[in-house]
């Protein structure tokens, strides 16, 4: 059949995923208030799991306390987490899949901090409350991952996802709006890439657990930032400091496009596709591709003619965990109509369920 290509396993470094499908890291708002796992999440992750996505990426967990970025956020910035956070890697693994713990830190995208708490890597005219980091903050958040990453594998993740999209710190330093530093982490690609290189092969160093991270295709800033050809320039980057896989997303906070405000979706399917296969093309690592597809064939289409090898969902499995069975059944489309209503501070659902 035209679909088996979903259904085939693929690896990223040393881990053998056994299908094409990702479910994307998607914020659930389940954690307890210190962090821990709950009962819902495992329950969650093992929908996921028996629904058919090959490899589960986490929702965001924060690697040190100053860069929670919400309440009910999962962490992974203590030993005392681990336990909880092996409950669903032993989940997913019951069930033959894979699972990666996201790794973040806010930077500007944390709620309920006091003016001054937040850092970034320039102070922006459009911040409030933000200070500069300096040589000892930097230091001290790539311990921060790199620590989080040694956390990741004795909890049993099968692999770790630096974040680096979407305006969170990471994702700071990458993009030339939001990093206007003149020292060694700042200016050229390489340096504005310097932070998530030390980070790679930091983890590579410590524990030698495959490294993924999610970058942006596109900042979304109108001509400014990071285009795809840039991305496709950082990633060679990446590739050559250890980096495993590569997920293309788009969007930062304050551009004109700004992922999960509440509305109907209208950039159209497969919106990330274009900047995925630029990248693609400039390494030999997998490419995830996410953002916007709903259509079976869209997918399949995306892996045969190799604009990317892992085509990762978000909001469709916040509707149907099972979507992978689904499509592996004959379904040919997603239910999502990507409302982003999903995104709830009361808790991961999908709110168009009961709906007519």
């Amino acid at each position: 059949m035209a679909d088996d290509i979903l259904f085939t396993s693929f690896k990223i470094g040393s881990l053998t995923v056994p299908n094409r499908i990702a479910r994307s890291a998607t914020m659930d708002y389940r954690a307890a208030d210190d962090g821990s796992v709950t009962d819902v999440q495992v329950a969650l992750y093992d929908s996921l799991a028996k629904g058919g996505c090959g490899l589960i990426i986490t929702g965001f967990l924060y690697v040190s306390p100053d860069g929670r970025s919400a309440s009910r956020q999962t962490g992974i910035d203590n030993d005392a987490l681990i336990p909880g956070l092996h409950r669903l890697t032993d989940t997913v693994h019951a069930a033959g899949m894979t699972i990666a713990a996201q790794l973040v830190h806010g930077g500007v995208q944390i709620r309920k901090k006091t003016p001054g708490d937040l850092m970034a890597p320039s102070v922006l005219p459009s911040y409030t409350g933000v200070r500069e980091m300096n040589d000892a903050d930097i230091k001290l958040l790539i311990d921060s991952f790199i620590q989080a990453a040694v956390r990741a594998k004795t909890a049993g993740f099968d692999a770790v996802e630096l974040h680096a999209a979407h305006g969170y710190l990471l994702s700071s330093f990458l993009s030339p709006v939001t990093n206007l530093r003149t020292d060694i982490y700042g200016g050229s690609t390489e340096n504005r890439a310097r932070i998530v290189i030390d980070i790679i092969r930091g983890i590579k160093s410590a524990c030698g657990i495959p490294v993924m991270i999610k970058m942006n295709g596109d900042d979304g800033y109108d001509g400014r930032g990071i285009d795809a050809d840039e991305a496709a320039r950082i990633a060679v980057l990446l590739e050559a400091a250890g980096a495993d896989a590569l997920e293309i997303s788009r969007g930062m906070i304050g551009s004109v496009r700004t992922p999960a405000e509440p509305n109907i979706e209208t950039a159209g399917e497969g919106y990330n596709l274009a900047a995925a296969a630029r990248i693609k093309k400039a390494v030999s690592i997998p490419v995830i591709a996410v953002g916007g597809i709903r259509d079976k064939q869209s997918a399949v289409d995306a892996l045969s003619n190799g604009t990317c090898d892992f085509i990762a969902f978000s909001r469709p499995l916040v509707r149907e965990p099972d979507l992978p069975n689904k499509f592996r059944a004959g379904a040919e489309r997603a239910e999502c109509i990507s409302c982003n209503r999903c995104f709830n501070p009361r808790g991961l659902a999908c709110g168009q369920v009961g709906k007519g």
